[in-house]
């Protein structure tokens, strides 16, 4: 089992959550922020933001953003699951952070519950 860490980042006001996965390239990460339901309806979004990982410079750190996410199917835990290969295969870590219940259920029903390690922000908000 690996640990979960804290993450320190910049807080930032609430907001309502609305399904989307959007990725931004920063300079010293790519932040995938998902919120909603990340389900065959987001596919397009999940592709898009996988490709930004792929264009990534190698070894460029990937951070998950999962906080505002309400529900996962299949859909999500493909994306998931294609960005850590994509992370491998670059030698980029990879970090999922602040996942709800929601979350972690079913990647633990894929068994991919320990796949990605996990961070904790303790409140703060992943957005870069």
């Amino acid at each position: 089992m690996q640990p979960v860490r804290t993450l320190a980042l910049a807080p930032t006001a609430a907001t309502a959550a609305t399904a989307a996965i959007i990725a931004r390239t920063l300079p010293e990460r790519v932040l995938i922020r998902m919120s909603g339901d990340i389900d065959a309806a987001r596919l397009d979004e999940a592709r898009g933001a996988l490709a930004a990982v792929e264009a990534a410079k190698p070894g460029l750190p990937v951070v998950l953003d999962a906080h505002r996410v309400t529900f996962m199917d299949s859909t999500g835990v493909a994306f998931v699951g294609a960005v850590r290969r994509t992370c491998l295969a670059t030698r980029a870590p990879v970090h999922l952070v602040d996942p709800p219940a929601t979350v972690t259920s079913v990647l633990a029903l894929a068994g991919l519950e320990h796949a990605v390690p996990t961070l904790r922000t303790a409140g703060l908000d992943a957005r870069g």
